[in-house]
């Protein structure tokens, strides 16, 4: 089966960047994380159309938990993975 990917443009406290990635990789299957900026504290998480609403559910509860960090944009791929 194959989706279609897409990209979420977060900002957190660098601090936190290790953090966050551990928490990606634990939802096993729902993104992957890369590290564009470590000063800045921006990252890219890669996800399949199909992990969308999860990802989304997953950074919307980590906020309202307490970890600062902001999705700066969500991007689509027309290509299929």
């Amino acid at each position: 089966m194959t989706e279609r990917a897409c990209r979420f443009h977060v900002t957190v406290k660098p601090a936190e960047i290790v953090y966050l990635n551990g928490l990606i990789d634990s939802y096993e299957g729902v993104g992957t994380m890369r590290t564009e900026d470590e000063t800045m504290g921006k990252v890219t998480i890669y996800s399949t159309i199909g992990y969308e609403l999860i990802l989304k559910d997953l950074l919307l509860a980590l906020q309202k938990e307490g970890l600062l960090l902001t999705v700066d944009g969500i991007d689509y791929d027309d290509k299929l993975i």
